[in-house]
């Protein structure tokens, strides 16, 4: 079921491994890193569906962003 990441962080996880995929670069690279100011998060980037898709193939993440401007992107 969903955590919350104070629900993750009172179990004694470090931190939050995310995936951001955005196409727009600027909104991607400030809201990427926002989100690793925040806590201990690991924030992976990709930068349009295909490559989220490819990331997430490889490996496993904790939460997904997605702010593409329409879900038909992955």
């Amino acid at each position: 079921f969903p955590v919350t990441i104070r629900q993750h962080r009172q179990a004694g996880g470090n931190g939050v491994n995310i995936l951001f995929a955005e196409d727009q670069a600027i909104l991607r690279s400030t809201l990427a890193t926002l989100l690793r100011l925040l806590g201990q998060h690991q924030v992976v980037e990709a930068e349009d569906g295909q490559q989220a898709k490819q990331l997430l193939r490889q490996q496993s993440f904790d939460l997904l962003f997605e702010l593409f401007s329409g879900l038909d992107s992955f």
